[in-house]
This record gives structure tokens, C-alpha cells and sequence, in this order.
């Protein structure tokens, strides 16, 4: 990168478990190491990275304002260059070797994720690069925008206080990103009709409200006019999940928000996103997150690693 204009930089670590190129030294923020999982969320300045390939399959979300060349050569020796921009995202596979020349100053999120987990995701035995809009997955799963701006906000906090929840949220994206290409492998792009936007909306609505019961489909269905099972099946068509899976999420996601912010403790949580009690949403977040409520909070326990 280009001089740094004061701010703290770091070399990389050459232990660490992803070899960076020569061209992003120093870094203004450290290589996190997360759950199957290493992240860095970087400012770019204006420069060239010159080629270098990954052991890891590599996750790269550009923000605006960016302007990138990137050149990739496939293990075959096939070469391909594409202009990227803000707003934009590629997965490359392990053992693909690229190089980029930044125009101008670029936000970066970037994941370096262990290829056996990454398989998953990808239903080709030989995998090849992808770079598209952002859209598509915000779509499949919008929690994907709320972890994108999150690892941002603390991107731009000191490192040492918010090192672990670096990590946690940047596995998180993994797991998401990862989980919406197989949706998008799988089903394609649909285009959402009126009536599946009038279906997602109302269960939307529903899940932010903070209601303790289970979702009511049928009532949901008879204002629309459909049938229970009609309903039902474009809801999941269009997100993935079932009614009452997608308010589990959103309910978790909620409390989740509120124990992060520090503004709440456990129990207040519980009424605020819409649990019965306590260990109905201790056994969600167990379900969910790998973790108890506790743990998001402020000065709670760092991640578990596996």
C-alpha cells in the first residue's frame, strides 16, 4: 500500500495461516484469525498487488468508492481480466493466481476461508472464479449487508478491543456468503412476484414485532386469498426457510443486536425480541450461533475455536 499518513501499520505475520502478497504491506489492520476463517478488513490505497495465488478459497467484497483491475489465471493457465467496482464480490478457488492495480482508495472486506469448508458451497469439481454483484446474495440472505457493515464499524475501532468480535462476525459472513451461493447455485435468480413480496413482507413484519407466538400462516394466507400450503411453499421458494424458521432467525438476529449494543442485559432481551423466557432463547442461540447470549455481550467470553 502507499504510505500510511500516520496511522499504525503491520507486517505480516508469516506464521500466520494465509501468505499475503508483498504489495499490501504494511497493513493498517492486523490478519484476524477466526472460525475456519482469516479476515481483513482493509482501506486500500491506490497500488498494485502484485500476482500471487491462496491455499484458501478467497471472498472479496469491494465498497464504493473502488476501481480495481484484477487479472486471474486458473490453475490450467487460463487468464481472464475483469474491471471491479464498489459493490461487488468475487469467490476465487484455492490455488488461483491474480494480480490488482486499485485506482483509487477501496473499503475491502476480505475472507480467506479453509477449502474444506468452502466445498460445500460449490456443487463443480472444478471450481471456478466468480465475481458478480453483491445483489444476488443480500437477496438470498440479508444478513449479509448487516455483517458487511458491521465488520466495517469495527474496522474502524482499536484493534485490541474488538479483536474477537472481529472474528465471530467475520465467521459469521463466511457461513452466510457460503449459504446464500448454494442457494444461488441451486435455484438461480428468480424474479420475486408481487404476490411472493406481499407473502415475505407480512412474515417480515411479523418477525420485527417482537410477538411470542408462532407464526400465523393461516391467518397470513386467508388475507391473501391462497392456501396454507400455497403460502408456505412461495415462502420458501423465495427465502430458503420455512415461516417459522426465517422468525427463529430474525428473533436471534434481533436479541442479538440488542446484547451486542450493551444497552440491554439477558433478561431484557428476552421480552425485547419476543422469547417466552430465558432458555427459549439460550436453546435458539445455542441452535443458531454455537454460543449463549452471554457471550454477546460486550465483555463477554471471546469465540470458541474449533
Amino acid at each position: 500500500m502507499a504510505a500510511n499518513s500516520g496511522r499504525p501499520v503491520h507486517d505480516v505475520d508469516e506464521n500466520l495461516p494465509v501468505k499475503l502478497p508483498r504489495g499490501v504491506r504494511p497493513l493498517r489492520r492486523k490478519l484476524v484469525l477466526g472460525i475456519h476463517v482469516s479476515l481483513l478488513v482493509e482501506n486500500a490505497d491506490p497500488n498494485f498487488w502484485e500476482e500471487h495465488s491462496h491455499a484458501h478459497w478467497q471472498v472479496l467484497f469491494v465498497f464504493t468508492p473502488a476501481r480495481c483491475v484484477a487479472t486471474f489465471r486458473s490453475p490450467a493457465g487460463k487468464e481472464s481480466t475483469i474491471h471491479m467496482t464498489g459493490g461487488q464480490v468475487w469467490l476465487l478457488p484455492p490455488g488461483w493466481t491474480h494480480s490488482l492495480r486499485w485506482h483509487c482508495k477501496a473499503d475491502l472486506i476480505c475472507l480467506y476461508v479453509e477449502p474444506e469448508v468452502a466445498r460445500m458451497a460449490f456443487r463443480d469439481s472444478d471450481p471456478q472464479a466468480i465475481v458478480s454483484s453483491l445483489a444476488p446474495y443480500v437477496s438470498a440472505d440479508p444478513e449479509i449487508a448487516d455483517l458487511c457493515s458491521k465488520l466495517r464499524r469495527l474496522s474502524r475501532e482499536p484493534e485490541e478491543k474488538v479483536a474477537w468480535r472481529t472474528a465471530i462476525t467475520g465467521s459469521d459472513l463466511a457461513a452466510a456468503i457460503l449459504d446464500a451461493r448454494r442457494i444461488l447455485e441451486t435455484q438461480g435468480l428468480r424474479r420475486i412476484s408481487n404476490l411472493v413480496q406481499r407473502i415475505v413482507g407480512k412474515v417480515r413484519v411479523y418477525a420485527t414485532a417482537g410477538n411470542k407466538e408462532r407464526v400465523p400462516v393461516e391467518a397470513m394466507a386467508r388475507k391473501l386469498g391462497i392456501s396454507t400450503r400455497h403460502f408456505r411453499r412461495k415462502f420458501r421458494e423465495a427465502t430458503g426457510r420455512s415461516p417459522q424458521e426465517f422468525v427463529i432467525h430474525a428473533r436471534a438476529h434481533t436479541a442479538r443486536s440488542h446484547l451486542e449494543s450493551g444497552e440491554f442485559n439477558v433478561e431484557e432481551v428476552v421480552d425485547k425480541a419476543g422469547y417466552s423466557d430465558s432458555s427459549h432463547m439460550y436453546r435458539h442461540f445455542l441452535a443458531i450461533y454455537g454460543r449463549s447470549p452471554k457471550s454477546f455481550l460486550p465483555h463477554g467470553p471471546g469465540p470458541l475455536r474449533s
